[in-house]
């Protein structure tokens, strides 16, 4: 396992929020569904999933539904495409997978 300092973050116009990998983050979303279906859900583009994940890593829970809520407004698919692209690694990174697992 590496140490987290990957720096993840969603933007949206001049709006913006931190999402941190942490232990704590890790814990919480594993009490909600397991390793594999949170990895899957994103894959598929799970909306429930994805805004969990969000507001658990997000420095502002509350900037980060903001965010969540105005991507998917504006254009959903594109919106889901984007948010797997930055929590996908940011799981593997919450999670401590690194390149040899």
């Amino acid at each position: 396992m590496r140490l987290a300092t990957d720096i993840f973050a969603i933007t949206h116009g001049d709006i913006a929020v931190r999402l941190r990998p942490s232990l704590r983050a890790a814990l919480h979303l594993h009490r909600a569904r397991d390793f594999r279906s949170i990895f899957a859900n994103v894959f598929d583009g799970h909306l429930g999933t994805i805004a969990g994940i969000l507001e658990t890593t997000a420095d502002d829970p509350a900037i980060a539904r903001k965010i969540f809520n105005l991507k998917i407004q504006q254009h959903a698919g594109r919106a889901i495409t984007e948010f797997q692209a930055i929590l996908l690694p940011l799981l593997a990174v919450t999670f401590g997978l690194d390149d040899t697992d």
